[in-house]
């Protein structure tokens, strides 16, 4: 092993690490009972692909209608732990 390229695990981060996957449990639970069907953010079955498709149809109805259309899309960058 090389000194000086390795990071050891200390115990507060082991601790913070097992209170996030508590807490992310118990928010998905209750964000699962909360959001609503229209939502698409934290829905199981529903990946990126899905979402863009929906934006397009979207956009096409009202193009073809000739309206105004304003977006606003939210992105979040995905952290590893």
């Amino acid at each position: 092993m090389m000194r000086g390229n390795y990071r050891a695990v200390t115990l507060p981060s082991a601790i913070y690490i097992m209170l996030v996957n508590i807490l992310y449990v118990k928010l998905v639970s209750d964000a699962e009972e909360i959001i609503r069907e229209y939502q698409e953010a934290f829905q199981r079955g529903r990946s990126t692909v899905d979402q863009i498709f929906t934006i397009r149809q979207i956009l096409e109805k009202f193009w073809e209608q000739n309206t105004e259309v304003h977006n606003l899309l939210i992105f979040k960058q995905h952290e590893t732990l």
